[in-house]
């Protein structure tokens, strides 16, 4: 059950994402960067959850994760909506984006 929620916000995230890469030419590489970077950690993100289960750990430790993921989810979003007129508020969001993935 855990797995499957955290399939659900991840392939939320990386919806996200995608839509951004498409919309956003100016901050394209950025966005295609942290796109990789979730498909390198979705098998991890798995077997987390499968070995989470298997050890029967608590619920708590893949909610974090969980919340995390929905937190990138709503700035994704965030940067979505954000029109030509107000490219500092989108490099200011795009900035956000980059500090929580952790890319410099």
């Amino acid at each position: 059950m855990a797995e499957f929620v955290l399939d659900k916000a991840f392939e939320a995230l990386y919806a996200g994402v995608e839509d951004l890469i498409v919309k956003n030419f100016i901050f394209k590489s950025l966005f295609a960067d942290a796109k990789s970077r979730l498909v390198e950690l979705a098998p991890l993100i798995r077997e987390m959850a499968q070995y989470n289960e298997k050890m029967d750990r608590p619920k708590k430790e893949m909610e974090a994760l969980e919340e995390v993921m929905k937190k990138g989810q709503e700035l994704v979003i965030m940067c979505s909506k954000i029109k030509g007129v107000e490219p500092l508020q989108k490099i200011q969001g795009c900035q956000a984006t980059s500090r929580m993935g952790g890319i410099s």
